[in-house]
């Protein structure tokens, strides 16, 4: 991608790669069968946590934020901060049919047929309150086991997936209230 074209990336760009990389994390869980080994958990979580950051980046530009100002904004990578910015940015929109999203952190998935016991705002807060072995880099390496039980996870392990997915329909519908689907 040229760099004319990176500056220019739309949502539904960013929506194509967390879709993508999500649905990747669900095969590696082996979400039909849940005999994922630990360290396919691993990989899975780190790649659902990185959709995560890409489907909030894709809010942003839903809501008419530059792709430079994203970069500039949230070159951190701290999830949570970036999906309370989007709340509280899709909160100032004053169009009756945003009202639906004003509290999207404040959902929690049913997994199973059981509701899941936090949101995903407190998830994501309980997560990363566990410091750097929380973010989603972390994942990607060696060190911290997950035989030994040395990463942070949730349980049930597809939690995150699940979050993640919700997350990614939240961007979609901005982005056809905002008429960019």
């Amino acid at each position: 991608m040229s760099e004319r074209n990176k500056s220019q990336a739309t949502a539904k760009d960013y929506l194509i790669l967390a879709r993508e990389m999500n649905a990747i994390a669900g095969k590696t869980l082996k979400l039909e069968t849940r005999d994922a080994e630990p360290i396919a958990g691993k990989i899975s979580l780190g790649l659902s946590l990185q959709a995560a950051e890409i489907a909030g980046k894709a809010m942003l530009r839903n809501l008419g934020n530059s792709v430079k100002d994203i970069k500039q904004n949230y070159r951190n990578h701290k999830l949570l901060t970036l999906l309370r910015d989007v709340e509280q940015e899709v909160r100032g929109r004053p169009e009756p049919e945003f009202r639906h999203y004003h509290d999207f952190l404040s959902w929690a998935p049913t997994i199973d047929g059981t509701k899941y016991w936090t949101t995903v705002g407190a998830y994501f807060e309980l997560h990363f309150a566990r410091g750097a072995t929380a973010y989603p880099r972390s994942y990607f390496y060696p060190d911290d086991h997950p035989d030994e039980g040395g990463f942070t996870h949730p349980e049930p392990i597809q939690v995150v997936f699940f979050l993640v997915e919700y997350l990614i329909e939240v961007a979609e519908n901005l982005a056809a209230l905002m008429g960019q689907d």
